[in-house]
């Protein structure tokens, strides 16, 4: 029953009653307002859904934009490191100098490869700031020129060019000089202002054939050599291909008359289209501005017009000259899609544009306009759609609810009688069916197991005890028992660092890998991953189901994980991404495990020294250039599994008294002989340390040395001998006590 209260009665209407009229209500005012709506802001809807499309397909244009910027950046930088590295050289014996055009021929077999695989690059070069020479190869439809500016026995340029045909046959000719300076390119003197990597001004390229109207976007990279520029390198491609993606793989509105385009923000405050559908409306032939000889615009010598990009206020098409207009002179440098509107005579435009998303990217905003009449007509169809549906819904909907409540309350009504029932703990048997409707149904199937449950806990306590405790509100309680377990750290070398080259997304993605497969294999050798911390994981065995084997199980999942990111480093390093390396400390003793935390909050998991022990013991890892260290009490408990070496004795920050610690070396079954040979020696030698023998003990190290020079913990104990021989110790116990965590 639903109950109104009036002055003097309270009024009371059915389930089915009230369930079917505030169906009934909230349907109607549903369909009045969204029918209404539709009408009334139907244009509204027009703009915003265009505006939807146009932003999706700028972030389309965007990805498509920074994939082709990203070839030439990273090739850019790849060329840079080559050739810092010396591996750009024709010989060895020459790694070490500057490169010269004598190291050409090594240089063009390098870019040729790189142009055959990334068919997106148009030229990569190389220019000589001391010499002028020059270095470059251009992809001409099917083939691949080389042109090389040398300078001869006589101090004059000679152009080679080599053409590299798709069926293999390589054709050379040499030309007179044709007077082309690469050090007064635009690139080559925005490269040298800048003084490091940058995207110059887009232009009209400079082809081999002396002839080109092509316009291109450079990466222009300057290397230096002790404070000094030396060279410049390029990675370009060609702004056509960019305009053929936009003519055929975008498409805006159903008229043709959308288009996107792509605007450039120069270093002179002009701006150019750079990319268009039309690509042959994008250049024009003009008279270049006068030089002050720094800079050469020339692109087709001896002609007094030159192919340039068109300015923006020049531009043919009407509908970018007007888009042009409403983008203000400077905006906000956030990526951000911003949304506009305006007219073009008579017909009417929306559009958005961006800026680039991305840093080291060129100035570039990704634009897009389309007419609002297409998708005004569809709207408005599919407003007249929504009313029909919406009426022939209201009718449906309506017999739909008369038929639902009346299904509903008649089991409600008997799970109301039964609670009542059940409230005086009445808990006579006495079914009270099933329904169709699966809600309903198991509320019913609920009430009933609640029934059974409570008839069962009656049988042993007392009736009246069942009755308080059910209305009751009992939580589960704080507490833990002790027992034996062992305590598992790990954290990955050099984290700190490796994050801060990554991406927060590709560090995630990255940690998400690691993580797994360590999770999996303590997973699989019984443990309990207690949490993550950041990147280093914490875990216990032993608990919540006990374990005799803890320690044994605890230090295979530790051999078994480092022995796994041997695996992924290598796979790792093949996907370009950067290796994890971790370190482990392991811990046993008596603990307590079991539920700890606030009222409010519970966490299973463990406390004690152990815990603080393993941790300390993973930080070890650090100063005795190990993987994996264990404690005293661990090494008791599987030195007849696995091979153990002592490596020291040992205070962390916080204890007074010294204990062992040990590495783990491997399963004593798989045990090579000179692991065993490295861990008896070294014991030795440890003893002997420990006996304030230093001049004895390192004499021991040394050998062990000679035998395995790369040995970390040697190294260390030698050096500390050698440094007690000269400054013996006073008050001598062994311990060695540790300043950090």
């Amino acid at each position: 029953m639903f109950e109104l209260k009036t002055k003097n009665k309270k009024l009371r209407f059915t389930f089915r009653l009230t369930l079917t009229t505030i169906f009934l209500t909230l349907l109607a005012l549903s369909s009045l307002a969204i029918g209404f709506t539709s009408f009334l802001f139907g244009r509204q809807n027009a703009s915003d859904l265009s505006a939807q499309i146009i932003e999706q397909t700028s972030n389309r244009i965007d990805l498509r934009i920074r994939s082709l910027l990203d070839v030439a950046l990273s090739h850019s930088k790849i060329n840079e490191n080559l050739i810092n590295a010396g591996l750009l050289r024709l010989t060895e014996a020459r790694h070490s100098e500057l490169l010269t055009s004598k190291d050409f021929p090594a240089v063009s077999s390098y870019f040729l490869e790189v142009m055959k695989v990334h068919k997106e690059l148009a030229y990569l070069s190389l220019a000589i700031e001391n010499t002028g020479e020059y270095c470059m190869l251009e992809r001409k439809q099917e083939n691949i020129t080389s042109r090389r500016f040398i300078r001869n026995a006589d101090n004059l340029i000679e152009i080679h060019d080599y053409e590299y045909h798709h069926d293999g046959e390589v054709t050379h000719r040499v030309s007179e000089y044709n007077g082309y300076d690469p050090r007064k390119r635009p690139w080559y003197v925005a490269a040298k202002e800048a003084g490091k990597q940058t995207w110059p001004d887009s232009f009209v390229f400079w082809g081999t054939n002396e002839v080109s109207t092509t316009p291109g976007k450079t990466c222009a990279t300057p290397i230096y050599s002790e404070g000094r520029l030396q060279y410049v390198l390029t990675a370009d491609f060609e702004l056509r291909d960019l305009s053929n993606f936009l003519k055929n793989k975008i498409h805006v509105g159903n008229s043709g008359r959308g288009r996107p385009f792509i605007i450039e923000q120069r270093a002179d405050g002009t701006r150019r289209v750079v990319a268009h559908p039309r690509a042959e409306i994008l250049t024009e032939m003009t008279k270049p501005p006068e030089q002050d000889g720094e800079t050469i615009l020339t692109v087709v010598p001896g002609q007094d017009l030159q192919p340039t990009l068109v300015p923006i206020e020049n531009f043919p098409d009407t509908v970018v000259r007007a888009f042009a207009k409403n983008i203000p002179d400077s905006f906000s440098n956030e990526e951000r899609v911003v949304s506009l509107s305006f007219n073009v005579g008579n017909e009417h435009f929306i559009g958005s544009y961006q800026r680039l998303r991305g840093s080291n990217y060129p100035d570039w905003i990704t634009c897009m306009v389309m007419p609002t009449s297409d998708v005004l007509g569809s709207v408005q169809r599919n407003n007249l759609v929504n009313l029909i549906i919406g009426l022939t819904a209201f009718a449906l909907t309506s017999l739909m609810c008369i038929l639902l409540s009346t299904r509903i309350s008649s089991p409600l009504r008997n799970v109301a009688s039964e609670n009542e029932r059940i409230g005086t703990f009445d808990l006579t048997a006495n079914p009270v069916g099933r329904s169709h409707i699966t809600e309903v149904d198991q509320l019913l199937v609920a009430t009933e197991s609640m029934k059974k449950s409570l008839r069962s806990f009656a049988k042993y306590v007392p009736t009246e005890l069942v009755r308080e405790l059910v209305s009751s509100q009992n939580e589960a309680q704080l507490g833990g028992q002790r027992a034996t377990l062992t305590v598992y750290f790990s954290d990955i070398q050099d984290f700190t660092s490796i994050a801060e080259k990554l991406s927060a997304e590709d560090l995630v993605d990255h940690l998400e890998d690691y993580l797994t497969a360590m999770s999996e294999q303590i997973t699989h050798d019984h443990g309990t991953i207690d949490k993550y911390i950041g990147d280093a994981v914490m875990a216990f065995w032993g608990a919540p189901i006990p374990n005799k084997n803890h320690a044994a199980d605890a230090c295979r999942a530790a051999l078994a994980n480092q022995d796994k990111l041997q695996e992924l480093c290598k796979t790792w390093r093949g996907q370009g991404k950067p290796e994890l390396w971790t370190r482990i400390g392991i811990s046993s003793g008596e603990l307590v495990i079991g539920n700890m935390g606030s009222e409010e909050r519970l966490n299973y998991t463990v406390i004690g020294n152990p815990v603080n022990l393993a941790s300390r013991l993973e930080s070890l890892n650090k100063v005795y250039g190990t993987k994996i260290i264990i404690s005293q009490n661990t090494k008791e408990l599987i030195s007849d599994v696995f091979v153990v070496r002592p490596l020291d004795l040992v205070a962390v920050k916080g204890q007074e008294v010294g204990n062992f610690i040990y590495e783990l070396v491997g399963f004593r079954n798989e045990a090579t002989r000179k692991m065993v040979e490295l861990a008896d020696e070294y014991e030795s030698a440890l003893k002997t340390y420990i006996d304030s023998r230093f001049e004895e003990a390192a004499k021991k190290f040394e050998v062990i040395t000679r035998q395995f020079p790369y040995d970390a913990p040697t190294t260390l104990l030698l050096k500390r001998c050698r440094h007690f021989c000269d400054h013996p110790p006073s008050n001598w116990d062994g311990v060695h006590r540790m300043s950090f965590k």
